[in-house]
């Protein structure tokens, strides 16, 4: 009799138990990134921590001098002013491309038709490298 009383109200908790009503509320997702909709107060936090986790250093920057700096820009210039003009000679007014041999100095351009294709031949007379270029002729 004594189990039987024991297994009735193991019974009565057990149903008692899982009868009760479960309180729970909609799970809601808050992003923590301002970017993303989060609170704008956590930028600092996550930038700060982004920083500590940061392993990469920047490689030294080599202590120029403005007279270096001066002499690569003139450079570059004269180089883009002489390909500027050296083009002008190379493509006609009306688009079509002169054949013929232009120097500049160091190289030596030449530029011919064939096989339905323009080659144009970079030659350095320098150390002797030869670069060839084929422009397909498109009709």
């Amino acid at each position: 009799m004594k189990r039987t009383i024991q297994k009735t109200i193991l019974g009565m908790l057990a149903v008692g138990f899982f009868s009760t009503q479960v309180w729970a509320g909609e799970i809601v997702y808050t992003p923590v990134n301002p970017n993303f909709g989060g609170s704008p107060f956590n930028g600092a936090y996550l930038l700060s921590n982004a920083g500590q986790q940061n392993g990469f250093e920047a490689p030294p920057r080599d202590a120029r001098d403005s007279a270096a700096d001066f002499v690569e820009r003139l450079d570059r210039t004269i180089l883009s002013r002489l390909s500027r003009a050296l083009t002008s000679d190379i493509i006609a007014e009306d688009g079509s491309i002169n054949t013929g041999e232009f120097s500049t100095g160091v190289n030596t351009i030449v530029v011919s038709q064939s096989g339905g294709a323009t080659v144009v031949t970079v030659t350095n007379l320098i150390t002797g490298e030869t670069t060839n270029i084929t422009i397909p002729i498109v009709p």
